[in-house]
């Protein structure tokens, strides 16, 4: 019993963290840096049937002909996970939990092809993944955003501009860094 309270206590110190891709934007960019950044939002439902242990979102430069390392290339989002799953996000929008995050890769075109659920309890786990498309490009020296991807509550995937929104906020929370739609 000793045994299972400590493999518990540790599972909460490690998985007790959520983890904000945000904390990768830098505050600044040089314009004659030779790669590029993108800058978006991933949001979810607060009112979501189900808030995972982990969602993965994975991206690849496309003319590759097998997916880029997806260990590298992949925004991951770890919910606080202390007594129960809840989102803790760069900030909320009504019913949507907003999560900020960059990639700096080099000039080209990319997309997003899938997002892998994961969850786990005591003596379980499982994931799924859902294959999507969402392209993107990474303009050299350039920071630009790309808009919002929002994983409603019944895990249905939908990609739009929310530019009003989050280029204010985005602003505000990198003052120097200059973004361009």
């Amino acid at each position: 019993m000793k045994k299972i309270i400590s493999i518990f206590l540790i599972s909460l110190i490690f998985n007790g963290c959520a983890t904000l891709p945000s904390k990768n934007i830098p505050n600044i960019y040089n314009e004659n840096n030779d790669n590029g950044l993108i800058i978006g939002a991933i949001t979810f439902d607060k009112k979501a049937k189900k808030i995972y242990n982990s969602y993965s979102f994975y991206y690849s430069k496309v003319e590759v002909k097998e997916y880029d390392d997806p260990k590298k290339n992949k925004i991951k989002i770890n919910p606080e996970q202390t007594y129960w799953m809840q989102f803790k996000p760069d900030f909320f929008d009504n019913d949507k939990a907003v999560y900020y995050f960059s990639i700096d890769r080099e000039d080209g075109d990319y997309e997003f092809y899938a997002i892998s659920l994961f969850e786990n309890g005591v003596s379980f786990s499982q994931s799924q993944v859902i294959r999507i498309t969402i392209p993107f490009s990474i303009k050299k020296g350039k920071v630009n955003y790309i808009g919002e991807i929002y994983l409603n509550k019944d895990n249905k995937l939908e990609f739009s501009n929310k530019s009003d929104r989050d280029l204010v906020k985005l602003n505000q929370l990198y003052p120097t860094l200059k973004i361009e739609k």
